[in-house]
């Protein structure tokens, strides 16, 4: 199911680690390990940096398993890394919350340069 067994979470919960994951090379990885009282935001901004650059322009898609406040600092974090141009944030789809659970936590990021327009807001669809 794409979760992790019960001894990975078990451990994970005594050591008291979070893990961060990522799409690499179009897979989904377990990219770093973070303590339970960092933030999560501000790992997983400083992974957008560490992939794109700092202070890359980029439009920013935000999404959260009920946790809109910590999908909102994610925002911001991103927002002091990188010249972001659009935030679009939402809650997870009903499956994907049921697969990673409540308080996840993440992002999309498109950097602007790799788009076919030079405009601070998408197209009307």
């Amino acid at each position: 199911s794409g979760r992790a067994s019960w001894l990975r979470g078990w451990l994970a919960g005594v050591l008291r680690l979070k893990p961060v994951i990522a799409f690499v090379d179009g897979e989904l990885k377990s990219i770093d390990k973070i303590p339970q009282k960092e933030d999560a935001g501000r790992a997983i901004a400083m992974g957008a940096v560490r992939t794109f650059g700092a202070g890359r322009k980029v439009w920013v898609a935000v999404f959260h398993g009920a946790a809109p406040l910590q999908a909102r600092a994610l925002a911001a974090e991103l927002k002091r890394e990188l010249d972001v141009r659009y935030v679009y944030e939402r809650p997870l789809s009903p499956s994907i919350y049921l697969a990673c659970g409540a308080g996840t936590i993440g992002c999309a990021v498109i950097p602007m340069d790799d788009l076919p327009w030079d405009s601070p807001v998408p197209p009307e669809l």
